[in-house]
């Protein structure tokens, strides 16, 4: 995974809400803290929504992920994953 798509994530998990940052498990956060490729600097524009950001394909890739195992219901997971096997 690339390191800098991986601080693209982790600006993007620090602008959430407490109560959201809650549900993602601590070992998954600190994995994403260990790997990060600190030097690239990048930051999340609060004037900008979530899809309005410059974010890489790794990175959407990895929100993707998060969104699908901690926010989503059971039945936004089985349509995501119908979406997946179409593509």
């Amino acid at each position: 995974m690339d390191k800098k798509a991986l601080r693209e994530v982790y600006e993007v998990i620090d602008h959430m809400s407490v109560e959201d940052t809650k549900k993602i498990s601590k070992g998954f956060l600190e994995r994403l803290y260990q790997n990060i490729d600190w030097s690239y600097d990048f930051t999340y524009d609060e004037a900008k929504s979530l899809e309005e950001q410059d974010i890489s394909e790794d990175a959407k890739v990895v929100l993707a992920i998060i969104y699908m195992r901690y926010f989503a219901s059971q039945e936004e997971k089985l349509e995501l994953i119908k979406e997946i096997k179409k593509n």
